[in-house]
């Protein structure tokens, strides 16, 4: 027990020096009944002195101030960090605060900021129930609002239409979560959506919302680009989570008694939606070659060189840079002499989304062949845009480009490599090219109509249409078997999270190995056993596999290793090595499959 004290003080002093020094307070319930304990904690993620905590003259304190400091030892520097905790009472009802409180650290003063409570009426819920009140393999319900929920949040409530703006869900807990699963996907209607790829190592963070401190991660975060204007609603999305809760059934052992006994139930998450102001964009100074482009841009304009011959290619590249809906720029409208020859531009994008937007450039590459000599100017290339920060139409102006063209030989065309013969145009129907792939030629007398050939060719239609709907029939109907699908599956995902495992044992993070060999092979059984997740316990798992015939011996090694990973959780194994019970699971694994089958 000791060393996983230590093993949490290590993690939780880890976590506090990555941050700024800094004195948060943290309540353990921000809506509380009248009477109704509850608990303040002043953390400071540092060492410091001369505490100072706020005034509770609207509670009775019942505890504290209780102080506890950690200590430890990173890349040979040392740090700490260091709480106060006091156990209060309301008396009253009402809404209160608790003040900042205030300490020295590092020779500065640093204080934390005012925690909002709410006081209501009815009696403080008893910590102890009669054993008449719970019943048998029942956890406790409670209201799970406070405790699980999920939130979506933009960075604009209002914007123009083609504006972009980012949408975040994110889910929000301080309750065991041992499994979850996507459910209800956003569907953005009136939005052209860009997704943000969400980094692995920033999932999960800790918040603070009102006093009261919350493990967060965020579900799905996208940039949205309103296509139409008026009040459109951002839906919401829901996630599917089985939540561990302390059951009300009766300790049958001693490790029930220290630890509890726990049963794990299900619960659907949804996050709010949002309403969106999408105002049009403005008739007036509307430029005529407007073409819908809003944002922030520049434009960057260049050819590759002013003086050829004719028949000489000529590269023109039109960059724009800037923030905004990059991917739908549509290609500059240039009016070309008409004695130039012009092939469509090659579009090149180095366009990045992340929390900050859609930003980066788009290159427009113009391959140009002057056909004839001459002086000739390429007028300035336009580009009008909307900028919403200004509230206004911009135009981007390119130079003019002179281009003289010397005499060359004009009667041969420009050798040039991406160019086929289709793009060619004929001048008059003079010239053709001579066709050089062989000549199709049949013996005189011979009809293909009414041959032994034809009639197989039209059979094969109608045959190849049958068997379409009988492997499609076969395909529905494997598909429609979801239970089916999850037992055939079973064995190949318990080897994904055994391998998983497996690099958590090399990197010597036993917490994180016993915790996914006790998920790979949870999820195999509920998976080959086709047993839901709040009913899946070792009881049921033994019942199931001895009517399956598996040998006891079997089961025994089963239950062994579920009761070492759930071990594992509150104290440390030494008397079996992590490559043993990983070893001793695959091989247990393998028997049932065989078995099963």
């Amino acid at each position: 027990m000791q060393r996983l004290l230590l093993i949490i003080c290590l993690f939780l002093g880890l976590s506090a020096g990555a941050q700024n020094t800094q004195l948060t307070a943290t309540v353990s319930k921000n809506k509380i009944a009248a009477g109704q304990q509850f608990q303040v904690t002043f953390s400071l993620n540092s060492s410091g002195s001369s505490f100072r905590p706020p005034k509770f003259d609207d509670f009775i304190v019942l505890s504290g101030p209780n102080q506890s400091t950690n200590m430890q030892f990173v890349n040979g520097k040392m740090s700490s960090n260091m709480s106060y905790s006091y156990v209060l009472s309301a008396t009253g009802t009402g809404k209160y605060t608790i003040g900042a409180a205030s300490i020295r650290a590092n020779g500065k003063t640093y204080e934390s900021k005012p925690i909002q409570m709410e006081v209501v009426k009815g009696a403080a819920p008893r910590q102890q129930q009669g054993r008449q009140q719970a019943q048998p393999n029942q956890p406790q319900q409670r209201d799970m609002s406070d405790d699980l929920f999920a939130r979506l949040s933009v960075n604009k409530n209002a914007v123009y239409q083609g504006e972009q703006l980012v949408a975040t869900y994110k889910i929000y807990w301080r309750v065991n979560i041992v499994d979850n699963s996507m459910g209800d996907l956003p569907s953005f209607t009136g939005f052209w959506a860009e997704d943000i790829e969400i980094p692995p190592a920033s999932q999960i963070q800790t918040e603070v919302i009102k006093g009261v401190r919350y493990s967060t991660a965020v579900l799905k975060k996208v940039v949205l680009f309103p296509q139409s204007s008026g009040e459109l609603e951002l839906p919401s999305m829901s996630l599917n989570v089985v939540v561990r809760v302390q059951s009300g059934q009766r300790r049958r052992s001693l490790f029930d008694q220290v630890f509890g006994t726990y049963k794990d139930m299900k619960y659907e998450v949804r996050s709010n939606t949002a309403k969106i102001s999408v105002k049009p964009l403005p008739n007036s100074g509307r430029p005529e070659n407007f073409a819908g482009s809003v944002g922030t841009y520049s434009l960057k304009a260049n050819v590759n060189k002013e003086t050829v011959k004719a028949n000489e290619a000529i590269n023109l590249n039109i960059v724009l840079t800037g923030k905004g809906n990059l991917k739908l720029l549509e290609k500059p409208n240039i009016e070309f002499p008409p004695d130039f020859e012009v092939y469509d531009p090659k579009i090149k994008d180095n366009i990045t989304t992340n929390a900050n937007g859609v930003s980066g450039s788009r290159t427009f590459e113009y391959l140009i062949i002057p056909r004839h000599a001459g002086e000739f100017q390429l007028d300035a290339i336009e580009f009008p845009y909307f900028d919403p920060k200004q509230k206004k139409y911009l135009t981007l102006r390119s130079d003019d480009f002179n281009i003289s063209v010397t005499k060359g030989d004009e009667e041969s065309s420009s050798s040039y490599s991406s160019v086929n013969k289709e793009d060619l145009k004929f001048i008059g129907k003079d010239i053709r090219f001579i066709k050089t792939g062989p000549a199709f030629l049949s013996e005189k007398g011979w009809f293909f109509f009414g041959s032994f050939l034809f009639f197989v060719l039209l059979l094969i239609p109608p045959a190849a249409f049958i068997l379409v709907l009988l492997l499609r029939k076969k395909y529905a109907d494997y598909s429609s078997d979801t239970a089916g699908l999850k037992r055939r599956q079973a064995s190949k995902v318990a080897t994904k999270r055994l391998k998983k495992a497996e690099s958590f044992m090399k990197q010597n993070e036993t917490n994180a190995f016993y915790e996914e060999v006790f998920r790979a092979v949870y999820g195999y059984l509920g998976d080959r056993l086709n047993i839901s997740a709040s009913e899946l316990n070792k009881d049921n798992i033994s019942e199931q596999l001895t009517t399956r015939k598996v040998p006891p011996t079997t089961i025994a090694s089963l239950i062994n290793i579920l009761d070492r990973c759930e071990m594992a959780r509150f104290a440390p194994v030494n008397d079996i090595s992590p490559q043993q019970v990983y070893n001793e699971t695959a091989t247990v694994i393998g028997t049932i499959e065989k078995e099963l089958k």
